[in-house]
């Protein structure tokens, strides 16, 4: 015997057993042919209904809470894809100018200037379908430089005393101060 499919008009086959991945979603009036040695054939016929694999979903959530500038962010996806299919594409606007795209479910990227920036993450299924999540990252000033100084009317050939100790570093530690008395 010989098996001759017909895929609804989409495509042939040959074979007593196949596999096929339908293009669209629709129904698809699926015909088998099968001929014996003689040339004696009997068609069946038999509609297939096809749907549309669901759409994936991404959000995403980044690390530190309260970044600064320069810092290392991490940016990790959660997404949810149709069985049987996976996320092939992770492409990313930082929202400063620069883009990435990675197969990855994690990418870390650094700001460089204190700001709000708006960050998305578009994903693509091994279908083709994409889906997109969108978030603010508020990204903090690295280094905050402050002083008090003491007396605080000092007149001429008073010692003062300068202390810059309320300076602040984020995530980060001082190592160093250098003053401009503007002399």
């Amino acid at each position: 015997c010989t098996y001759s499919w017909d895929l609804g008009g989409e495509a042939t086959r040959t074979g007593r057993i196949i596999t096929y991945r339908f293009q669209s979603a629709r129904i698809y009036n699926v015909a088998l042919t099968v001929t014996d040695r003689s040339g004696t054939s009997a068609t069946t016929r038999t509609n297939v209904t096809v749907t549309a694999a669901a759409r994936p979903t991404v959000t995403f959530t980044s690390t530190p809470t309260s970044p600064v500038g320069c810092q290392l962010v991490t940016f990790t996806t959660t997404t949810t894809v149709a069985t049987n299919h996976a996320i092939t594409l992770y492409a990313w606007n930082f929202g400063d100018g620069s883009s990435s795209q990675t197969t990855n479910a994690s990418i870390t990227h650094a700001f460089s200037t204190p700001g709000t920036y708006v960050v998305t993450v578009t994903v693509t299924d091994d279908l083709g379908q994409t889906a997109s999540s969108t978030g603010t990252v508020a990204i903090g000033q690295a280094v905050a430089a402050s002083f008090n100084f003491s007396p605080t009317n000092p007149r001429v050939g008073d010692k003062v005393t300068f202390d810059g100790s309320a300076s602040t570093a984020p995530g980060a530690t001082i190592i160093e101060w250098v003053w401009d008395f503007g002399d």
